[in-house]
């Protein structure tokens, strides 16, 4: 068994020295992920709602082709095919501001859908991050437990060698062999938690990890914590979100506001018929609504409502942007602290357990004492391994509080220009025949596949 373990960890050392990259394990986490794949789909549903307000501002050209076969007498069989063929234009000169408003209210709907998809990208670099640590951290456990059941194995033999002598009890060889057993079977939780964490990072990633290179205290965090939190009240996705959201429910409701005003329209017609001649007709129109049952009145106290709503998420959302910072700038400070701490631990552990094992050699010490230094030991070097995770993982927990775990920040290759190539094109809402059109036309076709 013990055999078995060492070629496990054999294969799996080189992971904590060469290999995958942090850069190499995000980039897939965003191409593999489902949840992105989702929510860049609505982002585009979103952004063709901008394109179909636009539409409303523009001409109505619509074509129109009857053909009619007609009876004179049920006496005589005799009938009479006409056709015609026309076409007509409709613009909206004027209504008020309802139809201009309700298309700024879209954009600000889909600027805020942007902001969304950047909250998930975050998500996304963090859960990856995370599992990342994991697998790097139970690597790290079970080569110390590997180590501890070599060492402890040692120590058996050396007390059996003593027994044979008469120098130690037949109690120190079974306390020696107890230990043995309970740090095999700590072996095997610490290889099954390395199994867990792989399937975990496979979740997170789309794929299982290749080999690891352990990560390293380089990221650039903010000074203090009133820093990390102007930051984070400023720029943080899920802040511009609701402050476009803000900004569509105030376009809502002054389209809501322009329902109540007139609106005026100009037409035009040109046609042609078997039974008359060429002809054509321009008109203008110009509607007034005097009462629609309460329908508009209700329209707007709801859009007032909604903005204030709006404003109050806003103010909440601010708030836990604030104690997600503080909680994330306290985890680290206490990380910190606590590795330091550790440091010290197993300094003073190594000197305490070499020389129990010396006075064990002596006969001053009792083969407990020197197992019980040397669990000492190893509890604070598996401290340590946890310590550092929670330290790093405190640091990239603070990026994401603030708003900065990001593409950019983390220096990740990612062409992430398709998103805002397609949300320029699309809220101009081009035909298929031009140029924007066939742009369109072709990432869905990607997708699709």
């Amino acid at each position: 068994m013990i055999r078995f373990f060492v070629i496990v960890f054999i294969s799996l050392t080189p992971a904590l020295a060469l290999g995958e990259s942090l850069n190499k394990t995000l980039l897939d986490a965003y191409t593999n992920s489902n949840l992105l794949a989702q929510n860049r789909a609505i982002l585009r549903a979103s952004d063709e709602d901008v394109g179909v307000a636009l539409s409303s501002l523009r001409p109505i050209v619509t074509s129109k082709l009857t053909t009619k076969k007609s009876d004179y007498s049920r006496a005589v069989t005799s009938s009479t095919l006409s056709s015609s063929v026309s076409i007509s234009a409709d613009l909206l000169i004027f209504d008020s501001g309802n139809k201009s408003s309700t298309f700024l209210a879209k954009k600000q709907t889909a600027l805020g859908a942007r902001q969304a998809l950047k909250a998930l990208e975050q998500n996304i670099f963090l859960e990856a991050i995370k599992s990342r640590l994991a697998v790097t951290r139970d690597i790290e456990i079970l080569s110390l437990r590997i180590k501890n059941v070599k060492l402890i194995n040692q120590e058996l033999l050396a007390v059996k060698d003593r027994f044979e002598v008469g120098e130690v009890t037949r109690t120190e060889v079974a306390q020696a062999e107890a230990r043995l057993a309970q740090a095999k079977s700590s072996l095997v939780e610490a290889d099954g938690n390395l199994a867990i964490s792989k399937e975990l990072f496979m979740l997170a990633v789309g794929r299982y990890p290749g080999d690891l290179i352990k990560l390293k205290d380089t990221l650039k965090l903010p000074e203090t914590l009133s820093d990390a939190v102007a930051y984070g009240l400023e720029y943080h996705p899920d802040i511009l979100r609701i402050r476009y959201e803000v900004k569509a429910n105030e376009y809502k409701l002054s389209a809501a506001r322009g329902s109540f005003g007139p609106s005026m329209s100009v037409g035009a017609q040109l046609g042609d018929s078997t039974s008359y001649d060429l002809n054509g007709s321009v008109s203008l129109t110009i509607n007034l609504p005097l009462y629609k049952g309460g329908q508009l009145n209700s329209l707007l106290r709801k859009a007032y409502s909604a903005v204030h709503a709006s404003k109050a998420s806003l103010r909440q959302q601010g708030l836990v942007v604030h104690k997600n910072i503080a909680q994330s700038w306290s985890q680290l400070s206490v990380s910190k602290a606590q590795l330091s701490s550790n440091e010290r631990q197993i300094s003073a552990a190594e000197i305490a357990f070499f020389g129990v094992r010396e006075e064990a050699n002596l006969g001053a010490r009792t083969t407990l004492e020197v197992l019980d230094a040397e669990q000492v030991l190893f509890d604070a070097q598996t401290n340590r391994v946890i310590l550092e995770t929670q330290s790093q993982l405190a640091g990239y927990q603070l990026l994401a509080s603030s708003g900065k775990l990001t593409a950019k920040e983390l220096n990740i290759d990612l062409e992430n220009f398709e998103v805002i190539d397609y949300s320029n094109s699309a809220h101009k809402a081009p035909s298929i025949f031009s140029k924007e059109g066939r742009k369109l036309s072709q990432i869905l076709k990607r997708y699709s596949n």
